[in-house]
């Protein structure tokens, strides 16, 4: 889905081996932004909104596009992600490693839990760390010239981290530097008008960018868009249509799919994954506390794609984008029934 943006071949390539068919609202609205070079940004985002690959792809590219007739001095520049605790720092270092799997020149990222792990001579072109660690680092010896990229990942878990003080120092000695990096702090499950988030942004950049994105938008109209073809003679075509959808990337967002039996939503669910989308079936027969857990998970955008069986409860789901009807239901009726009974809370 990085078709039209100047991505390096081999980062597009590892895209595609992780089966990304579509990029999120977030990653097609970031990654421009992030390209272009805007120099500060505050993003406000949902979970699965995929903002993790958002700022690595940009890092790497930004990387792999340096001019090979740079000076020395020029070269000696590291991008900082900076979070919260060892396990998210983990996280961020073997996605990136999945992401460079495919790149011919190498680029070296290295995970940093203690100040004195990091050879200054020989600085790493990504450092994944936390606040203290950097600071100490800078106090070290680690010039803000020397920083191109920083990203302040889940900047309100710094903060309960109480990590603000180090980051009034990190922002401080940036913000005096003449050479200032691109700074982009994240947001997840607090607004950036937040009292402490204003009070770290200060330190950091004294105009930002606020960008706020939502994983699924509720349209403004407060009807549906009704679509009817045809296909009960050749059950194939619907696979052909379902397909022709998908490349015409007419199928994201939160969907649900109503097939008349459990197999039928099965053989479903084995079509979607061959196409590296991840569906599931809310199968009747699973326990309870199961089909909560599947409804809860979809709810949260860990995965767009519901696939219901005959007439299921009443589900309480928020901005579903589209309702597909695997089978034709006897009449109208059965069909206005079974919209209502899914209870859409602000679908669109």
């Amino acid at each position: 889905f990085l078709d039209g943006l100047e991505i390096n071949g081999g980062l597009k390539k590892a895209v595609a081996k992780e089966r990304y068919i579509f990029p999120t609202m977030l990653q097609q609205k970031l990654i421009p932004l992030l390209l272009k070079g805007e120099k500060n940004m505050l993003i406000k985002y949902e979970e699965g909104s995929g903002i993790k690959l958002g700022f690595l792809i940009h890092i790497f590219n930004k990387i792999l596009s340096k001019d090979p007739s740079s000076s020395e001095e020029e070269k000696k520049v590291v991008s900082v992600i900076l979070t919260h605790n060892k396990k998210r720092i983990n996280e961020i270092y073997e996605y990136s490693l999945k992401l460079l799997s495919f790149t011919k020149e190498p680029i070296v990222v290295q995970p940093v839990m203690k100040a004195d792990k990091i050879n200054m001579k020989e600085l790493p072109d990504v450092m994944i760390t936390n606040p203290k660690v950097l600071m100490h680092l800078m106090g070290s010896g680690l010039a803000p010239k020397n920083i191109s990229v920083l990203i302040v990942d889940q900047l309100e878990l710094h903060i309960q981290m109480e990590f603000k003080n180090e980051l009034a120092k990190i922002g401080q000695d940036l913000c005096a530097s003449e050479t200032k990096p691109q700074i982009v702090m994240t947001l997840k499950t607090i607004e950036d008008s937040d009292p402490g988030v204003q009070e770290i942004k200060k330190y950091f950049m004294e105009k930002a960018l606020v960008v706020r994105f939502k994983q699924s938008a509720p349209l403004v109209e407060e009807k549906f868009v009704h679509y009817y073809f045809d296909c009960e003679n050749n059950p194939v075509q619907k696979y052909l249509l379902l397909y022709t959808l998908i490349k015409l990337n007419e199928m994201y967002g939160k969907t649900i799919i109503r097939v008349n039996t459990v197999d039928e939503g099965y053989k479903l669910k084995v079509f979607f994954s061959r196409f590296g989308i991840i569906a599931n079936v809310l199968n009747p027969e699973l326990p309870l506390n199961t089909q909560q857990s599947l409804l809860q998970s979809f709810s949260m955008a860990h995965f767009d794609f519901l696939i219901i069986t005959g007439t299921q409860k009443q589900l309480k789901v928020k901005h579903i984008r589209t309702l597909i009807f695997f089978n034709i239901l006897a009449n109208y009726g059965e069909y206005t029934k079974l919209v209502n009974t899914l209870g859409f809370e602000d679908s669109y």
